[in-house]
């Protein structure tokens, strides 16, 4: 009985801990290579160093270019070559290589190279979100903008820019303005009344140049108690600062050295299209 405990012990150290060994190994360069939030996805793209807290307290500059070799392959990576790394690779694969190369040159161009940061005013979030509208479930999609309450302190938050859901597309078909009456002020505009009756064209009491606002009708619900906020369900980035193009991020939640806060669609863009495409896209209504 004895023998086999000592058996058992020298297997368990021969082979079952250096499997588990391997298996703590693998896990902790998944965890390492993941972007874990958007300001880290922000550092790599911008080749910061992510590992600054670190070597503030471990002052270990070999430690360190392991765990970029780690991350990059090579202790000493190009920007190039770190910015390639906050891509879904499974987007990558499908991108015109052309178009990425032409993003790649302009974003690590060495005389004027782009960076991001969080206080960038042209980058959006995309919330999809649970709502309750009077009792039942519906989808609304939110969009919101970071921007800076107090420019010396750079103190921000999130507001709310632009939103749609079924619910609130209240805009008209076909439009059948027709306005009140010119001289409906000399009779007390009594034309008000069969206006204000026909609910199938409230545009008629507005001008012509009368914008709905999604948002509006939103914060409208929510404040007669219609709406009832239960959930976000998924968050995409918009990026729109870099000059001539827009790309998205979105957050991959799996085991591989590629996940995390990741580049999923990449697209050139002017700045006139940009505007098309946060009116469309991002359901903003007005700049």
């Amino acid at each position: 009985m004895k023998n086999y405990i000592i058996i058992c012990v020298v297997f368990f150290f021969q082979f079952l801990l250096p499997l588990s060994l391997i298996a703590q190994t693998l896990e902790d360069e998944l965890r390492i290579k993941e972007v874990k939030t958007v300001a880290e996805f922000m550092r790599r793209f911008n080749n910061k160093n992510i590992f600054q807290g670190y070597m503030s307290m471990q002052g270990d500059s070999v430690q360190l270019k392991k765990l970029l070799a780690t991350i990059y392959g090579k202790p000493n990576p190009n920007r190039q070559e770190v910015l390639a790394t906050v891509f879904c690779r499974d987007s990558l694969v499908k991108m015109n290589h052309n178009l990425l190369r032409d993003f790649l040159g302009q974003v690590t161009n060495s005389l004027s190279p782009i960076n991001l940061s969080l206080s960038d005013n042209n980058w959006y979030a995309e919330l999809t979100c649970r709502i309750l509208y009077k009792g039942k479930e519906a989808t609304l999609l939110l969009t919101m903008r970071r921007e800076i309450d107090n420019p010396t302190t750079q103190a921000a938050s999130w507001v709310a820019v632009g939103c749609y859901s079924y619910l609130f597309s209240v805009k008209p078909q076909k439009p059948s303005y027709k306005g009140v009456n010119p001289a409906s002020n000399e009779t007390n505009f009594l034309a008000l009344t069969p206006i204000f009756r026909d609910k199938d064209n409230t545009e008629n009491l507005t001008s012509k140049n009368f914008v709905y606002s999604n948002l509006s009708t939103l914060l409208y619900a929510v404040k007669n108690g219609d709406v009832e906020f239960k959930e976000v369900r998924k968050i995409r980035y918009h990026f729109l600062q870099v000059p001539n193009w827009v790309f998205v991020v979105e957050n991959y939640a799996r085991n591989t050295t590629n996940s995390g806060w990741l580049i999923s669609t990449l697209e050139k863009k002017s700045e006139a299209e940009k505007v098309i495409y946060k009116q469309k896209k991002l359901f903003i209504e007005s700049n």
